[in-house]
């Protein structure tokens, strides 16, 4: 009886907890006073000229590498972004295969450093 009777107090603040996030974490991009960093890769397509009429959209996080090849789309679109003037990242996606081959290949590739 104890045992079942702390399940449900612990499903309740759960529940509790869950509902009491705020508004602002709960579908961010609705919110026109919050600014948005987009993440496409290369399976994504990019609308520039409609892109640059969400005045919240200030960055671009993409992805550069996975495991040991190239994004085909990341130096067209880095150039893109920056001539724009919107914020840029890039991330490696890891896959199993030889880490450090990755991790030297993904510098290599998005040129880090380069503004």
């Amino acid at each position: 009886m104890k045992r079942t009777l702390s399940k449900i107090i612990l499903l309740v603040l759960c529940a509790f907890v869950s509902s009491a996030q705020s508004p602002e974490f709960n579908e961010p991009w609705k919110n026109p006073k919050i600014a948005i960093a987009i993440d496409p890769y290369e399976g994504n397509d990019i609308t520039w000229d409609k892109l640059a009429t969400d005045t919240r959209v200030v960055a671009i996080i993409h992805r550069a590498t996975i495991g040991d090849r190239a994004d085909r789309k990341y130096a067209q679109r880095r150039d893109e972004a920056k001539k724009r003037g919107y914020k840029w990242g890039a991330y490696h996606l890891g896959k199993p295969g030889d880490p450090i081959k990755q991790a030297d290949f993904f510098p290599r590739h998005c040129k880090a450093g380069q503004r």
